[in-house]
């Protein structure tokens, strides 16, 4: 998201939004203004706060997020996931949609690398 920010974009909404916020997005934009959706700007502010001057996105998760980011690094569904959480699996895909967002992940390659590097995952010998 700040990647498109940077890039010009000026505004952020969520596929999740609702339709008043989407028709308050197009008019401040047709204004002239910059919108973010109200959840986007929720998850920096709490990012920012958590981080503090570290920068680091991943002292920005929760620790139910990060119990998510370590049971998608051990490579299991949404449905493995939310039994192991006892939450639904639609709980997960929002976990899963913030986690990758806030760490900048993209693939499930990245996300057990990253988990390697931040020692979330051992290598079985």
């Amino acid at each position: 998201m700040i990647g498109a920010l940077k890039s010009g974009a000026a505004g952020y909404l969520l596929k999740s939004c609702s339709a008043k916020e989407l028709v308050a997005a197009v008019a401040a934009v047709a204004a002239g203004k910059r919108f973010v959706s109200a959840e986007v700007s929720d998850a920096l502010v709490r990012g920012l706060g958590a981080t503090g001057t570290s920068g680091d996105a991943y002292d920005g998760l929760t620790p139910r997020e990060r119990e998510v980011l370590r049971a998608m690094a051990d490579g299991l569904s949404n449905v493995d996931i939310a039994a192991r959480l006892f939450i639904s699996p639609r709980t997960v895909e929002t976990h899963k949609a913030k986690v990758l967002r806030q760490l900048g992940l993209k693939t499930q390659t990245e996300v057990v690398l990253y988990a390697l590097k931040r020692g979330l995952l051992k290598i079985p010998s």
